[in-house]
């Protein structure tokens, strides 16, 4: 119990140092180059500078290949806090990358830089997904600055190319890396509740489906001879 005080304690007066962590990565646009971007580099450079300065040194690059984007690569991170046991390890998985912002005209603030209304913060990126990096990045720094060693090893992922499938990001981790254990656990928290009390054991996905339709040819004049596909597969839809 006197752990967890402790943990409270220290997030509930980070208040300003978790806004200035989300203005630093809002300032940084890192859009996919497939949306008119550069990606992600110079935001994890940065990020990567802010977690040196708090005292994180277990700081690990995973970089996939991509000639669209700025420096050649999509970079994904990954840092260490070592626990007690190294037996499994508690992985927080966020991600860097952010969607374009649309239409200027409709925003009321500048994205790219952010704003503090009340209890609220605006800015391109904000919660999708920075409040969960931010989050992330915080409770592992109430453990160091509280001198507290996890039971378990824990590891913050920080990915690359979520908005646009991942091809560069987990995905590639996967294909070419082993660093997942099959008694790991792994939070992602890129969505959930107000009170942040939800938790999903599953995600939906998308099923892809190819279905042909054969029809019989015949004359205009009698379509009653005939088998229209089109008709088909609309009723099918």
């Amino acid at each position: 119990m006197e752990k967890k005080n402790q943990i409270i304690k220290y997030l509930k007066s980070s208040r300003e140092e978790m806004i200035n962590l989300q203005r630093l990565l809002t300032s940084i646009p890192a859009v996919s180059p497939e949306s008119g971007g550069s990606g992600e580099l110079s935001k994890a450079k940065a990020l990567e500078g802010w977690l040196k300065e708090k005292g994180f040194e277990n700081i690990k690059w995973y970089n996939a290949r991509d000639k669209k984007a700025e420096g050649g690569i999509r970079p994904n991170m990954v840092v260490e806090i070592p626990g007690k046991k190294h037996e499994r390890r508690f992985w927080i998985m966020s991600h860097i990358d952010v969607v374009p912002p649309g239409e200027l005209s409709l925003w009321e603030t500048d994205p790219f830089r952010l704003e503090v209304k009340g209890d609220k913060i605006f800015g391109r990126g904000v919660e999708d997904n920075q409040q969960g990096l931010t989050a992330s990045v915080f409770a592992a720094l109430s453990l160091i600055s509280n001198s507290i060693t996890p039971e378990y090893d824990v590891s913050l992922l920080f990915v690359a190319d979520e908005e646009m499938g991942s091809q560069y990001g987990i995905k590639y981790l996967l294909d070419n890396y082993n660093l997942f254990g099959e008694n790991d656990f792994v939070l992602v928290p890129d969505s959930g509740d107000p009170d942040g009390k939800l938790i999903e054991i599953a995600e939906k996905n998308v099923l892809w489906l190819k279905v042909t339709t054969k029809g019989k040819q015949c004359h205009a004049s009698r379509p009653d001879l005939g088998r229209n596909a089109f008709a088909a597969s609309s009723e099918m839809v």
